[in-house]
């Protein structure tokens, strides 16, 4: 159990994208959290439309780039291609995240049986 714990929150640490490029490009495209947080983020935020803030000029104040600045809105689109995750396959996503599972019981599997002799 507490490898479990410890392997949730190293996770978690190298599922950022500022990462130093070795953390980034060693560990952080094993993470499954990283595909099941942009199908769930894709999945969320596709075709909904959020207002954005007015400024005491009357001028529109916006977090993200929006494809629509005159109506005072960014889309989900908007949000899902500022964060470059606006394009993603849902079924390889699915794939990774099973394939991921798999080899992680299969590596669990190995160290159990190899600790048991």
């Amino acid at each position: 159990m507490n490898t479990s714990i410890s392997m949730n929150g190293f996770w978690m640490s190298v599922g950022a994208r500022s990462l130093p490029r070795f953390w980034f490009y060693s560990f952080h495209f094993m993470d499954y959290q990283k595909y099941a947080f942009e199908l769930i983020t894709n999945s969320d935020f596709q075709g909904l439309t959020f207002k954005c803030n007015t400024i005491a000029n009357g001028s529109c104040a916006c977090a993200y780039s929006s494809s629509t600045p005159d109506t005072c809105t960014v889309s989900g689109s908007d949000v899902l291609n500022y964060l470059d995750i606006g394009s993603i396959s849902y079924g390889k996503w699915a794939a990774i995240i099973i394939s991921i599972n798999i080899l992680y019981r299969i590596a669990l599997y190995l160290a159990l049986k190899r600790r048991s002799f």
